[in-house]
C-alpha cells in the first residue's frame, strides 16, 4: 500500500467516526447504533477501510488494547444497583449463598462474599 492510500483510509475512518458521533449526539442515541452500520457499510463498499491492511502487524495489539480500554471504561460505570437485575449477578449471589429471603430484618444484612460486595471509591 502506498502512503496516499494509507492516509486516505485513516482519514475516511476518522471522518466516519466523528460524523457518527456528532449524529448520535444530535439524535440523543448511543453512538454505537450509528457507528456499527457506518463501519459495516464503509467496509463493504470500499477497499480503503481495511484496518488490517492499514495498520499491518500493529493491528492485533491495537485491537486488544482497544477491547481492554472499553471493558475498563464500562467497568468503572458499574454499580451494585445497575448490576442487581442481571442474570450474572443473580447467579453470583446464588453461588455465594446470599439469599435475601432468609434475612428479613432490615437492620441486619447478610454477610457478603468478595464477589457480591460493591466497589468503594
Amino acid at each position: 500500500m502506498s502512503t496516499d492510500q494509507i492516509l486516505f483510509g485513516v482519514a475516511l475512518i476518522l471522518v466516519l467516526a466523528v460524523a457518527s458521533q456528532v449524529l448520535a449526539s444530535r439524535l440523543r442515541i448511543p453512538a454505537l447504533i450509528i457507528l456499527l452500520p457506518a463501519g459495516f457499510t464503509a467496509g463493504a463498499l470500499t477497499s480503503d477501510v481495511n484496518p488490517q491492511r492499514l495498520l499491518g502487524p500493529a493491528f492485533q495489539p491495537l485491537v486488544s488494547l482497544a477491547v481492554a480500554l472499553i471493558l475498563y471504561d464500562s467497568g468503572l460505570g458499574l454499580t451494585e444497583a445497575s448490576c442487581a437485575d442481571t442474570p450474572a449477578a443473580s447467579f453470583t449471589a446464588w453461588c455465594c449463598g446470599e439469599y435475601r429471603s432468609r434475612w428479613p430484618s432490615a437492620r441486619y444484612s447478610p454477610p457478603r462474599c468478595w464477589a457480591c460486595r460493591p466497589v468503594r471509591r
